[in-house]
C-alpha cells in the first residue's frame, strides 16, 4: 500500500509534516513502537507508528528516526495524545534530516484505527494481484468491505480470500 493511498483516508485525519516528495513509498507492514530502538523488529518496509512520549528532545528523535530510516522504515506516524500538543520541532527535523516521511495521528484516532484500515488496504491489494476473474472478484469483496467502514468484522464476512 502507498503512503499517499493512507493519507487520503478523510476519516482517519492524518496530517503529512515532512516527506511531501516521498508518499509514493509503499510499505507492507505496520508496526507500534513503543522502544527507544525498535530495529530489532523491522525487516524495511514498514510504517511505524509512536507516541512518541520518551523523546525528550533532539538527541532522542535523531537516534530514535535515525534507526528507522537506517532499518528501511517507510514512514513514521507520530501520535499526540501523550505529549499533549503538536508533534515537537525536533521531531519534524529529525524526520526531514533523515528524509523519512512523518505524518500527526490525531488524538480522535487510534494506532489499532490506522493500522485495520492499513491491513485491509494491504489485503485488498494482495487479492487482487491475481490475473484471474476470480481474483479480481475477491479485490472487489475486500475492497467494499473497505470502504464501508466495517473493519476486520466485514472483511471476514465478505467471503473466502
Amino acid at each position: 500500500m502507498r503512503l499517499h493511498a493512507l493519507l487520503d483516508i478523510a476519516d482517519l485525519g492524518l496530517t503529512l509534516l515532512a516527506g511531501e516528495d516521498q508518499v509514493d513509498r509503499e510499505f507492507t507492514r505496520v508496526l507500534t513502537a513503543t522502544l527507544r530502538d525498535p530495529r530489532r523488529y523491522l525487516y524495511g518496509g514498514e510504517l511505524v507508528l509512536s507516541s512518541m512520549q520518551w523523546l525528550q528532545g533532539q538527541a532522542d528523535a535523531d537516534a530514535f528516526i535515525g534507526g528507522l530510516a537506517e532499518a528501511g522504515v517507510v514512514a513514521l506516524g507520530a501520535g499526540t495524545a501523550e505529549v499533549g500538543g503538536p508533534v515537537p520541532d525536533y521531531v519534524v527535523n529529525a524526520c526531514r534530516t533523515h528524509r523519512l516521511p512523518l505524518f500527526e495521528v490525531p488524538v480522535t484516532v487510534s494506532f489499532a484505527t490506522i493500522s485495520e484500515r492499513a491491513i485491509l488496504g494491504l489485503a485488498a491489494e494482495r487479492a487482487g494481484s491475481g490475473a484471474s476473474g476470480q481474483a479480481l472478484d475477491r479485490h472487489r469483496r475486500l475492497v467494499n468491505a473497505v470502504a464501508g467502514g466495517g473493519g476486520l468484522t466485514a472483511l471476514v464476512e465478505s467471503g473466502p480470500a
